[in-house]
């Protein structure tokens, strides 16, 4: 905030100096330049200011990050088995049921992970796969440094699912 300020000021006293000399011709003809040359310098040391802070504020990178969660293969969520560099995660389970006068019809299931890193990461490689399971097919719908979503395009079997991020 104070760099900000010291910012205004700075341009304040640029065009205060600037425009006092035509309503004050007596002043002296170095006053406008010290009073412009000093209103620069202010404003500089503001924009010096803010750039140093924005470089103090800039999230850490790694290279990599993992998830490894146990499905259930049901309606049930998720259990989480380890993490490493995860922030937040969440797992949504989408149905499409035809319903019909004969009743209602389940025509597909999907599931969609949704991963969100603590850190950011070096975007190289992203790994999904399980130990135990067949996965159904997937497809990274979205991997940049700071999340992942993965869809899966029916439903996940019971097992565990290790979803890493390696250079």
């Amino acid at each position: 905030m104070i760099d900000r300020a010291i910012g205004i000021i700075g341009i304040a006293l640029a065009l205060l100096t600037l425009a006092l000399q035509y309503y004050f011709p007596q002043v002296p003809a170095w006053a406008p330049c010290v009073g412009f040359g000093a209103g620069i310098f202010l404003f500089g040391v503001s924009i010096g200011l803010i750039a140093a802070g924005g470089l103090r504020r800039k999230r850490p990178v790694r290279s990599d990050a993992s998830l490894r969660l146990h499905i259930f293969g049901d309606h049930r969520a998720p259990n989480r088995l380890s993490f490493d560099n995860i922030f937040r995660w969440y797992y949504l389970q989408s149905a499409v049921i035809n319903v019909a006068p004969q009743g209602n019809q389940r025509l597909a299931t999907f599931g969609t992970l949704f991963v969100t890193f603590e850190d950011d990461v070096t975007v190289g490689t992203l790994t999904v796969r399980s130990p135990d399971m067949q996965l159904p097919l997937y497809e990274v719908k979205e991997f940049n440094q700071r999340y992942a979503i993965i869809t899966f395009l029916d439903n996940v079997p019971a097992g565990t699912l290790e979803v890493e991020v390696h250079t």
